[in-house]
């Protein structure tokens, strides 16, 4: 069960006294750094324009900077009771920034079902009073829930909705979150249809204007509204079907015809290579090796370092310092070959030794592409 919070203006209510109160009182900040905070946040002013005309300026006594570096960091800081509260109600959660999402599981029978919508109903409604007293605004209407599980234990689920005060949430078919598109099944196949529509309708923009451009200049155009989609959050992609693929695939192939200016029945290959465009599986296995070779150093996030597991070998055989990662033994008939456990550990073990013991995450990237063009191009 899968429940994303909706708040409505977050950045725009945090108060200014306990930002600067619990920076000072919960991570020791003071002087002139504290100061330094205090100078960012205070003394901002706001007008409205319409037309010509300028409102009167109004001082600003809440609100942090949007599109700010330091916005997503001081709204995170805000709120690291509310992570705490959670915690305490044994329940995983991810925040980022203003994005809240928080999630338990229950098995199929009907006890563990309704055990796990009073747990969630229970704390969301903590959640909301939490945010109430810290001058945030959790909307109800707006928050969504996605129950994940395989079709035939979905059909069994007795779950109709979850009620918080006096809302209703009724299960979504799929949620959009950061930008992924997340179904029931966990299928992608809402996100990759949405993705392959998105892509198209650009590169028939970019192809109205092909000929007013140069080749410099659709490469441009192309790395920044088609491959930057392709490329965003692909490493959930990982285990996906063929078919899946193939329309992927088929995106890409046409933003490389159309940068290059070269026929559909010209082979494809010689020009992925010559524009030194990765393939798609290859795009994904390279984003998913990178996240594993930061989890593998202790320098990604620890819920994903928390994943991958050391290879320890009984006896000490020649393959001991092969730096190899252990591969799970859940079902993987299902959904258990496409976690990212199995996945980056699968893909990592295939890996020369040489490669997975690179110095630096940059020189890895740079190794690794070079070795995934050798293997596929």
């Amino acid at each position: 069960m899968l429940v994303l919070l909706d708040l409505s203006a977050a950045f725009d209510t945090l108060d200014h006294s306990r930002i600067l109160n619990r920076l000072e009182s919960e991570y020791g900040i003071n002087g002139l750094v504290l100061n330094w905070f205090s100078s960012y946040l205070i003394g901002r002013t706001q007008a409205v324009m319409v037309n010509s005309s300028f409102s009167n300026t109004v001082d600003l006594a809440c609100g942090v900077p949007q599109g700010s570096v330091l916005g997503p960091i001081i709204f995170c800081m805000y709120t690291k009771s509310l992570s705490i509260l959670l915690i305490k109600k044994d329940l995983n959660h991810h925040f980022y920034a203003d994005d809240s999402q928080i999630m338990d599981f229950f098995l199929p029978e009907q006890n563990s079902q309704l055990s796990c919508c009073e747990k969630i109903e229970t704390c969301v409604t903590d959640v909301k009073s939490w945010m109430t007293n810290n001058m945030l605004k959790l909307n109800s209407d707006k928050t969504e829930l996605l129950l994940i599980a395989p079709t035939r234990r979905l059909h069994k689920s007795d779950i109709t909705h979850l009620k918080i005060e006096q809302s209703y949430i009724n299960p979504s078919k799929y949620v959009k979150n950061l930008g992924v598109i997340m179904d029931t099944n966990l299928s992608m196949e809402n996100h990759i249809s949405f993705l392959c529509k998105t892509c198209h309708y650009h590169l028939r923009n970019i192809g109205s204007i092909r000929h007013f451009i140069t080749s410099d200049a659709a490469a441009t155009l192309v790395r920044c509204l088609i491959l930057s989609r392709l490329d965003y959050c692909n490493s959930v992609l990982s285990g996906i079907t063929n078919e899946q693929t193939k329309r992927l695939q088929h995106i890409q192939n046409s933003a490389a015809r159309l940068v290059s200016r070269t026929k559909v029945r010209d082979h494809i290959s010689p020009v992925l290579s010559s524009l030194h465009w990765l393939r798609i599986n290859e795009r994904i296995e390279f984003k998913l090796l990178c996240l594993t070779y930061q989890a593998v150093y202790k320098t990604a996030p620890v819920y994903l370092q928390e994943l991958v597991v050391e290879h320890l070998p009984v006896k000490n055989l020649r393959s001991s310092n092969t730096c190899q990662l252990q591969l799970p033994t859940y079902n993987l008939k299902s959904f258990g070959a496409r976690t990212f456990s199995y996945q980056a550990a699968f893909h990592w073990n295939k890996l020369p030794t040489s490669l997975k013991q690179c110095p630096s995450l940059a020189s890895f990237k740079s190794s690794l592409k070079t070795h995934l063009f050798r293997r596929y191009m």
